[in-house]
């Protein structure tokens, strides 16, 4: 994601803590979706059955590849979303290194710069912290996410 206020620039450097929380909310999304799948075909009322969380990622899929053919808010195999959320994924986080700090914790430091320079890792992935940022520097990224929100609600 880019910084709203500098053109090209990422707005933080990779870190193992934004990268998990994103990996978390991808992985929460494909349970919210099963969850909606699964209530669809326990022949609960239609009425009641949502389909907004599959409506914006077939908005989302549909805007990082428009030549893939992505599933329908109404497509029920569970597995096509999957694949789909794992797309959008992988253009958010180009890989899954946040997984590995358990490997880090207590291994030999040396051994553990060598594993980190080899995979590309910067030193301090694991223990960087979120930085703090003032009223403007808030208000700019909350703006970009309701700008990016909006886009994918397609207002």
């Amino acid at each position: 994601m880019n910084n709203p206020g500098c053109k090209g620039e990422p707005w933080f450097r990779r870190a193992s803590i934004f990268e998990s929380t994103c990996g978390a909310l991808f992985a929460y999304l494909k349970q919210w979706i099963e969850h909606e799948l699964d209530c669809q075909s326990d022949e609960v009322d239609p009425e009641l059955v949502s389909t907004s969380l599959r409506e914006l990622v077939a908005r989302a899929a549909e805007q990082v590849d428009p030549d893939t053919s992505w599933p329908s808010a109404e497509c029920v195999p569970f597995e096509e979303w999957e694949l789909a959320i794992d797309r959008l994924q992988i253009e958010v986080l180009p890989d899954e290194d946040w997984r590995l700090e358990e490997l880090f914790l207590d291994a030999d430091p040396e051994k553990v710069r060598e594993i980190k320079a080899f995979h590309g890792i910067e030193e301090d992935y694991f223990v960087q912290v979120a930085p703090d940022s003032d009223d403007i520097q808030f208000d700019d990224l909350l703006n970009e996410l309701h700008h990016l929100t909006s886009e994918a609600r397609g207002q």
